[in-house]
């Protein structure tokens, strides 16, 4: 429990690395994460290249930008130490689902360990785009497979507290 009421989305890191050892833990239990008929249909690339994660970063900002140069964009990874990438085998019918439960035991297992994370979907587009196939390249995903989501993580530098819930959403029916 507290673990899950203490978890927030982190915007500030540290600059210090995240062990492998940890790193190891995390991708550990993500894997070890439900799926349908146990198929497993993620792949996670860990990228602790600060230059790679800059890259992907000014890549999807610079796409952004084509697209409506009016509008400022903020830097989307918060200079966080670890990117993690994650994609679902799309052929899959459960696979986004089943990527939700992975990506939740690895937001829960890194706040265990003093770590902060923040799902990032907005570079989605530059991932599974004409100009994001260089970078696809360099992941190396399976065939099939596209980016669902980004996951920052490293330490947090801030504590931000917790925002409203609104608890109507949740309905007993009897």
């Amino acid at each position: 429990m507290k673990t899950i009421m203490n978890r927030r989305s982190i915007r500030v890191y540290k600059p210090e690395c995240v062990p492998q050892s940890v790193l190891d833990t995390i991708a550990l239990t993500a894997i070890n994460a439900p799926s349908a008929r146990n198929l497993q249909p993620w792949e996670m690339r860990i990228i602790k290249n600060r230059k790679l994660i800059a890259e992907i970063e000014s890549g999807w900002l610079a796409m952004r930008k084509a697209e409506n140069p009016d509008l400022e964009y903020k830097p989307a990874f918060h200079n966080a130490p670890v990117l993690l990438v994650v994609a679902y085998n799309k052929n899959n019918p459960f696979g986004q689902v089943d990527c939700g439960w992975f990506g939740q035991n690895i937001l829960l297992t890194a706040q265990s360990l003093g770590l902060g994370t923040c799902v990032v979907a907005s570079p989605n587009s530059f991932f599974n785009s004409e100009a994001g196939k260089k970078v696809m390249e360099k992941l190396n995903f399976s065939e099939n497979y596209v980016v669902i989501y980004s996951i920052t993580l490293g330490y947090p530098a801030e504590e931000p507290p917790a925002k409203p819930r609104d608890a109507a959403k949740v309905q007993i029916i009897e």
